[in-house]
């Protein structure tokens, strides 16, 4: 009787997690033809490959590039999670209409947590994210952000003098956490120690941990990608409770009091920071409008601090790789650096329209090894089309915006790194305004991309105003993806003191 039972359980589970996606994944062949390329791996699909692209060319996307450069016209690839579809959309006509019509998704789990995140502008619905959004929005146009210059280069500036800079990237998180945080959070969330840790190393921990957790412990990623959002404290494994009392203590126990006694002593017309913009709204609500609560108030700073901090200091690290690797490049640059800015000791607003070399070079480093290699993965809320392409509801969509970068179709010799391309009038051979988004596109892109390219051009101009950028030829490089792409190991990239 055990045997029967084992065997039609057996039979149950290759016709939900094998032949079922497998027979899906054959008609959309039958359908589409040379438009899309099969990726099929019971339950893990094409994820199988993140670790066996690094693992044999020590890179975790390198299999997927060479997949788009032998494949140069597919417009998606069609592969499987579990019982799922997932589809990785390649062409920009494609991808752009998952950017621009957000609404018919949501996004998948990962850094999800409801008491870190659930409400934060990455997750929340469309109509709370287009609140969040009109909120915060003024607040990152460049004429509003040319004025938080002066605290970018201060920071910046103080950090190179007394920080230790053997580990780069450890260096540029927590320089470009404190730039974030004196840019746009009052001094009470500055000087906060969690745990032992300053808040920011504790957040940014916290969320390495997290997506670390989804994305690699068996148990814990099977459980959401079955569950979703139910799966959260439903038979928690050990570290998922350690995870959460951690979680508890930031939020409860820290961040909390915090906003609770800022709100109590709030001010009208005293704007002056992100907690202030909220309060305001949060004390001034409609009927008519999403409710904003506390909690929300607490996510928003862990939302803006950690997603700035962590993209711009990993893409400024690459970047700085890629300096230290074109050396003839990093002289053309600090030359420009140093007849533009001449004998002034901040990189102002003014200079960095004129940084025209160091822009093209932050541009190539994006579309060469962008370390987001897409947006976060989102999941149909219902059956719909793009373009011809039906997606049923429950379909997991990547945009894979990096796909274009890759292929020759839009670049030439796209694996050269070449920044003067972009000094041409037309770099991209063809574009529909979606072929290189490196901050995404559409309703849902990053709402800080100004912050960010201004935070780069002022970190990398100063740094080569200072430092040569070495790195070492003989040391092996390998780009694991730890949430991230990121350049390993960690000391690779070094800065030497400039002779005055």
């Amino acid at each position: 009787m055990i045997c029967y039972f084992c065997l039609a359980g057996l039979a149950i589970f290759l016709y939900v997690f094998v032949i079922h996606i497998f027979v899906k994944l054959m008609l959309l062949k039958l359908k589409h033809g040379k438009d899309v390329y099969i990726s099929f791996i019971p339950l893990f699909g094409d994820y199988f490959f993140l670790q066996q692209s690094f693992k044999k060319y020590g890179d975790a996307t390198e299999i997927f590039k060479q997949r788009c450069q032998k494949n140069p016209n597919i417009k998606f690839v069609a592969s499987n999670i579990l019982n799922k579809i997932f589809l990785f959309v390649h062409d920009p006509e494609y991808y752009k209409q998952v950017l621009v019509n957000h609404e018919n998704y949501t996004k998948v789990e990962i850094l999800y947590h409801p008491k870190l995140s659930s409400t934060s502008i990455l997750f929340g619905e469309p109509q709370k994210v287009k609140q969040q959004r009109s909120l915060l929005g003024e607040a990152f146009t460049f004429e509003k952000l040319k004025q938080r210059t002066p605290i970018i280069n201060q920071v910046l500036l103080e950090k190179l003098q007394k920080e230790d800079k053997t580990n780069v990237l450890d260096f540029l998180t927590k320089t470009s956490s404190e730039i974030i945080i004196k840019t746009f959070f009052c001094k009470e969330l500055q000087e906060i120690i969690v745990q032992g840790n300053d808040i920011t190393t504790e957040m940014i921990d916290l969320i390495t941990q997290l997506g670390d957790m989804q994305m690699n412990d068996l148990y814990v990623s099977i459980k959401l990608a079955l569950l979703g959002r139910r799966s959260f404290g439903l038979f928690p494994s050990k570290n998922e409770k350690q995870l959460d009392a951690r979680i508890d203590r930031l939020i409860d126990g820290t961040l909390m009091p915090i906003i609770k006694n800022k709100i109590a002593n709030y001010k009208p017309n005293q704007n002056s920071d992100f907690l202030d913009i909220y309060i305001h709204a949060y004390l001034n609500q409609k009927p008519n409008e999403p409710k904003i609560t506390e909690l929300e108030l607490c996510q928003l700073f862990v939302s803006i601090v950690s997603a700035g901090t962590d993209t711009t200091s990993h893409q400024i690290a690459i970047t700085l790789y890629y300096l230290g690797v074109e050396r003839q490049a990093q002289e053309e640059i600090r030359q420009e650096i140093l007849n533009v800015v001449g004998n002034e000791v901040d990189i102002q607003p003014q200079h960095l329209g004129k940084l025209v070399l160091l822009n093209a070079f932050i541009q190539e480093a994006f579309r060469i090894k962008n370390t987001v290699i897409q947006p976060l993965t989102r999941i149909a809320k219902e059956t719909h089309y793009i373009k011809n392409l039906k997606v049923e509801k429950g379909t997991y969509v990547a945009a894979l915006t990096t796909a274009p970068s890759w292929n020759d179709k839009y670049f030439d010799d796209p694996n050269k790194f070449d920044y003067k391309r972009w000094l041409s009038q037309r770099p991209i051979k063809e574009d529909n305004g979606y072929v290189f988004v490196p901050f995404s596109a559409g309703g849902r892109n990053c709402i800080g991309q100004h912050m960010a390219m201004m935070t780069m051009k002022i970190m990398i101009g100063q740094i080569l105003r200072q430092y040569d950028v070495v790195v070492d030829p003989s040391v092996k490089v390998t780009f694991p993806l730890v949430l991230f792409i990121q350049y390993s190991p960690q000391n690779l990239v070094q800065l030497k003191k400039r002779k005055e």
